[in-house]
């Protein structure tokens, strides 16, 4: 095969657009000879003149051709100059970078004040990180030419200037001076009205969480949790420098009881403090310390309400009403209760708070004030607890005891209604004693504990503390009275009431005994249940009349009269039987007793047992009290006795 020779033919390379260009020739002028303004034609000619007379480029630059760099000796030594001036060449490019980077930086931050969309895209990462966008601006300033007239109009401007400022600063140190003695002034009174307080014996302590704010303590110490911490109030300062209170949303309030009948008020309580909007500061912490004082009594109220629902009392939206057992107030004292005492919190500013101007509205005060003096006993009583050493510790959470508040009263009330329907009862049945020929001695004892509690204080001289206290822990203790009826035969019956709304009793306990010779009844102790209590008042009925006929039969034993004699008594029955052996008959006596809307009835009937009725021998004879009790003369028990005892 035979060799083939290719030859490619090809256009000849053309120069170098970039190496040609005018740019090119101007920068290697400038490295050669320096900037165009130093170029001069007088400089060009005699340069030219230089080169015609035979001398170099470095001569004619002023450096001899001896003190040019010789070349290096060897390789290595070339091979590490060109190294190094390469390296140089690097650091001198990269420092150009870095100061072609900043001068973009600089621009493109001043461009962002106009055109921040395109500055941003050319502003590096790390400076939009530091600095934001538009914080560098320019703007054109005219040179001005500083004239000899214009030096003077600058130094007048500059002295009126320094005279305007010096006399603003006098204006300044006038105001200041002003401004600091009004604020001696209002912390001068600030600072006497705090003094006057803590004169007063209110405590005053910081607030806190703001240590550099005074406050003033007016609550109580020994109040319930729900209300211990809540009685601290800031004592600002005001533009006259009068102190003043810092609550927010505070309303005076008070407890109201009320007394009602139907939808009438026959009594109300007045409040416990007056407001009105020109109070002194001293006035105002008072209203304070009444409030939270208020607020914690119908609190404790309403906890120890829900104990006593059983007894009558109800809660309706936040408002405690208790039927009384017999009317406090008005024409039917002492009758069927159809009143009820209502308590509630309001405010202060209420119109209908006010009591009458009547005499009717003190029994609504007394049991404000009562609830008061109780709630107050109850602080004493927990700072007596606390002075005590703690008991010890334990995991189980110790209960916070409720105040026995409202239960006195109620107890108070239970006990007087039972013990004016007791008194009643008994002034009946000795009415119609007496219409019978026989006379009962009735001694009451109302509130025998009370009485004896402060008496015993009284007579041991002790101070008035000691007898107020003593006083008002046998108030809240269970009340007791005692009544006693003594009959003609020497035998006495006590009837004792105990009255309390706690353990063990919840109620009225009434407890009979019997003391003296003669036929008696067993001791007995009964609740306050409307059965138990009639049966109560029919086994004292029947202990009267059996101890009446008991004393009839004494009278009648030393009569010469037949038809008195030989009556004996059956007592369990509560009859009396005579015997007639002449005959093999015997007669039976019963004593019965009613009571009834129109008062006490003692009713006499006797006659032969199996005999029919009527038949000879029988008959029967009444004695009352009040309807029963007729104007007709009565004959005595004794003479109704013979009569029956007669063949």
């Amino acid at each position: 095969m035979s060799q083939q020779f290719l030859v490619s033919y090809g256009t000849w390379p053309s120069a170098d657009p970039i190496e040609n260009s005018i740019s090119n020739h101007i920068s290697r002028i400038n490295c050669q000879k320096g900037h165009f303004r130093n170029v001069t034609e007088q400089s060009l000619e005699a340069e030219i003149q230089l080169l015609e007379a035979g001398q170099t480029s470095m001569e004619v630059d002023g450096i001899e051709p001896e003190d040019q760099l010789e070349p290096p000796a060897n390789s290595d030594e070339k091979t590490k100059t060109i190294y190094e001036a390469r390296e140089d060449i690097i650091k001198q490019i990269t420092q150009a970078h870095m100061e072609a980077y900043y001068a973009l930086d600089f621009v493109s931050l001043l461009l962002s004040k106009d055109t921040p969309i395109q500055a941003g895209m050319t502003l590096s990462p790390h400076l939009k990180q530091y600095i934001p966008l538009g914080s560098l601006a320019t703007d054109q300033i005219p040179s001005a030419i500083r004239t000899p007239a214009h030096k003077r109009d600058q130094e007048l401007v500059s002295r009126g200037w320094k005279l305007q400022g010096l006399v603003s600063s006098a204006d300044s140190l006038l105001r200041s001076a002003s401004r600091l003695e009004a604020e001696i002034h209002n912390e001068t009174t600030y600072w006497d009205q705090v003094l006057e307080i803590k004169n007063s014996g209110w405590p005053i302590c910081r607030m806190p969480g703001a240590p550099h704010t005074l406050c003033v303590k007016y609550g109580f110490s020994e109040a319930s949790p729900a209300y211990r911490g809540r009685d601290l109030a800031p004592l600002r300062r005001g533009e006259d420098g009068a102190v003043f209170l810092d609550q927010n949303d505070f309303k005076p309030k008070s407890i109201r009881v009320r007394v009602l009948q139907g939808d009438s008020v026959l009594a109300t309580s007045k409040a416990a403090s007056t407001y009105t909007d020109v109070l002194s500061i001293q006035d105002r912490i008072l209203i304070a310390r009444n409030t939270i004082f208020e607020e914690e009594l119908f609190f404790e109220l309403l906890r120890e309400s829900r104990l006593l629902l059983s007894h009558g009392v109800t809660i309706i939206d936040s408002v405690i009403t208790y039927k009384t057992p017999l009317d406090i107030i008005g024409q039917n004292l002492g009758k069927l209760g159809s009143q009820r005492i209502v308590i509630d919190l309001i405010a202060i500013e209420s119109e209908t708070f006010y009591p009458q101007e009547d005499g009717s509205a003190n029994i609504a005060e007394y049991i404000a004030l009562i609830l008061r003096i109780l709630l107050s006993h109850a602080h004493r009583k927990t700072l007596q607890r606390r002075s005590k050493p703690p008991p010890p510790l334990t995991d189980r959470k110790i209960p916070i005891p409720f105040q026995a508040l409202f239960g006195p009263i109620i107890a108070f009330l239970m006990h007087d209604s039972a013990l004016r329907s007791l008194t009643a009862f008994n002034h009946r049945l000795t009415t119609a004693l007496q219409s019978a020929g026989l006379n009962l001695n009735v001694s009451t004892n109302p509130y025998n504990n009370l009485l004896t509690a402060f008496q015993s204080n009284s007579a041991k001289r002790r101070g008035r503390k000691s007898i107020a206290n003593a006083f008002i822990a046998t108030m809240i203790s269970p009340l007791s009275s005692s009544m006693t009826i003594h009959l003609p035969s020497g035998v006495s019956q006590k009837i004792s009431i105990l009255t309390s709304l706690y353990s063990p009793t919840f109620g009225t306990t009434y407890s009979v005994s019997s003391t003296g010779e003669g036929p008696t009844t067993p001791d007995v102790s009964v609740e306050s249940e409307p059965s138990i209590f009639n049966f109560l008042v029919h086994l004292h009925t029947e202990t009267v009349r059996l101890f009446t006929v008991s004393e009839s039969l004494r009278n009648s034993e030393s009569s010469l009269d037949s038809g008195a004699s030989g009556w004996g008594s059956i007592a369990r029955s509560g009859e009396l039987q005579k015997d007639f052996p002449s005959l093999g008959r015997s007669k039976r006596m019963k004593v019965s007793l009613h009571d009834g809307p129109g008062g006490l009835k003692i009713g006499l009937r006797w006659g032969w047992m199996g005999g029919k009725a009527g038949g000879d021998g029988e008959g029967s004879y009444e004695w009352g009290s009040g309807s029963f009790n007729s104007d007709a003369p009565k004959k005595s028990l004794r003479d109704v006795i013979t009569e029956a005892g007669k063949l």
